[in-house]
């Protein structure tokens, strides 16, 4: 596919997307992101002077979750291809975002945020972030793909540190005002955690059914094409890297992780466990969705890890 097809693609997806996330994104896709449940629905409720049975009931009754399909975690996917496509900030950036409160998932989803305060403000529910973007950083930002008076900076996921906090009077009442540093994730990563692990309200509302188990495998393979196209060397240092046998660094590490590029390294190993032989068949087999040169790849990491284990006694 031409460079020209890739962007005008990447460009029509990213559109869509926007579009329904500028919706409503809680539903589209961060109430399942951050690991929502309908508690927080019904305290919100109560809070505001609604009997427990009555916010019980609007809870049960209320949409909460955007099924997850495999064309969902395609769209994703793309609209996560746009981003790592961006050029990066060239300086820090300074946004505002507001929201209940900022413990409570603020910063865990796609993160919607704003250049212009005031427009912010509108959102403040009694916690107002500043957000100062580091330089370096890949951001989307939503009036390149849709119209947006807005003026909307969409972040990753990402981890914050609290950088200091007042309580101040916004234009729409009191708030907890606080400046965070943030550290960007990856959203596919971020998201295969959230697949593995979905809440008991998503799960009564939408199932754990075919469907959703083959947008989980379909996820399982991008990610693990993308480890293979991208980081060939990351993951061989991974393998290079380990302190005692492989099978006791996954034991205390690895096997607490969701899936990503850690788990090739694991199946790698793993492949060397009998009489450390490689086999090429099972490569084939377990990564059959990858093309021939990628698994070809697979197999030559598969040797350097042999080599890396017989030089240094890993595994023995």
């Amino acid at each position: 596919m031409e460079n020209s097809e890739i962007i005008n693609m990447l460009t029509n997806a990213t559109t869509e997307f926007l579009t329904e996330f500028s919706k409503d994104s809680a539903y589209y896709i961060n109430r399942f992101l951050c690991g929502y449940n309908k508690d927080k629905l019904r305290q919100t409720l109560m809070r505001f002077g609604v009997s427990f049975e009555e916010a019980d009931k609007e809870a049960m009754e209320t949409k909460s979750y955007h099924p997850i399909t495999r064309e969902f975690v395609h769209n994703l996917y793309l609209f996560y291809e746009t981003m790592e496509r961006q050029v990066p900030t060239e300086e820090d950036m300074v946004v505002y975002r507001g929201c209940d409160t900022l413990e409570d998932g603020a910063l865990d989803g796609i993160i919607a945020t704003s250049k212009d305060k005031s427009v912010a403000e509108n959102f403040n529910y009694g916690t107002f972030l500043k957000i100062n973007i580091p330089k370096g950083s890949r951001v989307v930002d939503a009036t390149e793909f849709i119209q947006d008076a807005e003026k909307q900076i969409i972040l990753p996921p990402c981890d914050y540190t609290i950088k200091g906090e007042t309580q101040e009077n916004l234009f729409y009442g009191p708030a907890r005002v606080v400046e965070v540093d943030i550290k960007p994730r990856d959203i596919l990563r971020d998201f295969s955690i959230a697949m593995q692990n979905p809440t008991g309200d998503y799960a009564r509302e939408n199932g754990i059914n075919s469907e959703y188990k083959a947008a989980l495998s379909y996820l399982t393979q991008i990610i693990i094409r993308k480890s293979l196209n991208d980081s060939t060397k990351r993951l061989l240092k991974i393998a290079n890297d380990y302190d005692g046998s492989g099978e006791q660094y996954f034991n205390e590490n690895v096997k607490k992780e969701p899936i990503g590029e850690n788990i090739i390294v694991e199946f790698l190993l793993d492949s060397l466990d009998k009489k450390n032989e490689l086999n090429k068949n099972r490569i084939q087999s377990e990564f059959g969705y990858v093309s021939p040169e990628e698994q070809e790849t697979l197999f030559g990491m598969t040797k350097e890890i042999k080599r890396l284990k017989n030089r240094e006694g890993y595994g023995d």
